[in-house]
């Protein structure tokens, strides 16, 4: 098995077995190009032969991978991408294309339906049913593109029961056709780097208590109503300080630092609007006593895999997966989503644990991302998709 990273030219001749899938994720960074990638290491550890078909520059193009890589040039246009995914399949023998993402959503419908067509499967994993941004989610056209392409896809991966229902009952999916497969851990990015060190390179004190709200920043995410909850427990715990980091998408960061600044918070909750390199992941998590995750509406949450891989307790909205992901009062506290109120009574509940029991809630997160979201276990239940779909008789178009 190859560990060298090497990423096989697109047109290259492949070594015997290589590869009957291509995955596609069409960014090449965050957060479904981290489960890309690990989901096509298990696959490899399997002996899975994969090509995951991205973007450049790949932001994982350091980390060692046993998977072939093919990249789009970072100026090719939208027709150009779609040939190279028809070239990388036609090259590496691929019967099958894996979806991990769209390269654009209301489009792809008919490059699916050619290669339907054309004879190849087609598996969709359903991060997100729909676009969560209103605006994307009710732009012309949209429901119908996705209604489309998962009735095009021979099988759809949910990360849960109610994913895979709400796919069943919006579009009319068989069940069949609907398999649940949970969300893989990321423990490979939160790792568990030094507590100290963290703390002095994010200039937090060594009694600080550290909550952390980790990812994209997105109108769905709730930070106004953690900025609002942290503010009603501030002047009872003095020690509490409040991390936000993620990049903001379609959300204007300076909204935020007015409502801190307003509450006069400037100085206990430090907002950083940026993208976080993935060798940087890590840090935050190790800095932090408890992640938070306020969502008003979610799926699943690979930014609540990285508190578990890191060994954290989190605080959790009643949402999506999410309500059954976290074991309220075990590794976390459930609130109700844009309840400030119950929100608040988490966090102060949380930051009046000593650290023995902070610590234990952590192990339990880190226990069931070993036990949950092993991605030897995606692995074999993908796997077992990919073999059903593929002696399903004729590719539906």
């Amino acid at each position: 098995m190859r560990r060298d990273g090497a990423a096989l030219a697109v047109g290259a001749t492949q070594p015997a077995g290589e590869p009957a899938v291509t995955m596609l994720e069409s960014g090449g960074w965050g957060g479904i190009a981290h489960y890309s990638y690990n989901l096509c290491e298990a696959l490899r550890e399997l002996g899975y032969p994969v090509c995951l078909q991205t973007a450049a520059p790949y932001e994982l193009d350091a980390l060692p991978r046993s998977f072939a890589l093919h990249t789009f040039e970072p100026s090719s246009s939208y027709q150009e991408r779609w040939k190279a995914v028809r070239t990388t399949l036609d090259a590496t023998g691929a019967g099958l294309l894996h979806m991990q993402s769209t390269i654009s959503a209301r489009r792809d419908w008919l490059q699916l339906a050619r290669l339907k067509r054309a004879g190849y499967r087609l598996v969709t994993t359903a991060h997100n049913v729909l676009p969560h941004d209103k605006a994307e989610r009710d732009a012309f056209g949209m429901r119908w593109a996705f209604g489309r392409i998962y009735r095009m896809s021979d099988g759809i991966i949910a990360h849960g029961e109610q994913t895979r229902r709400e796919i069943n009952e919006m579009f009319g999916i068989p069940g069949s056709r609907l398999v649940v497969i949970p969300h893989g851990d990321y423990s490979f990015a939160a790792g568990s780097g030094d507590r100290a060190e963290a703390r002095q390179q994010l200039n937090l004190g060594r009694d600080d208590l550290v909550l952390l709200a980790f990812g994209a920043m997105r109108e769905y995410k709730g930070i106004p109503e953690l900025i609002d909850a942290f503010a009603e427990i501030a002047e009872e715990i003095p020690a509490a300080r409040l991390l936000i980091v993620g990049k903001p998408i379609r959300v204007d960061a300076d909204e935020y630092r007015r409502r801190i600044e307003e509450k006069g918070l400037a100085e206990r909750i430090t907002l950083r609007a940026e993208y976080v390199p993935f060798s940087d992941i890590g840090r935050y998590f190790a800095a932090c006593d408890v992640a938070v995750y306020p969502y008003r509406h979610i799926y699943q949450s690979g930014a609540l895999q990285l508190a578990y891989g890191a060994a954290r307790p989190v605080v959790a909205t009643r949402v999506g997966e999410l309500a059954t992901t976290v074991r309220d009062g075990w590794n976390g506290v459930l609130v109700p989503p844009a309840d400030t109120a119950a929100l608040a009574s988490a966090l102060r509940d949380m930051l009046s644990r000593g650290a023995e029991e902070l610590e234990v809630m952590g192990q339990r997160s880190r226990r069931l991302a070993d036990e949950q979201h092993s991605w030897a276990d995606a692995a074999a239940a993908t796997t077992d998709l990919y073999r059903r779909v593929t002696h399903s008789g004729d590719a539906r178009a």
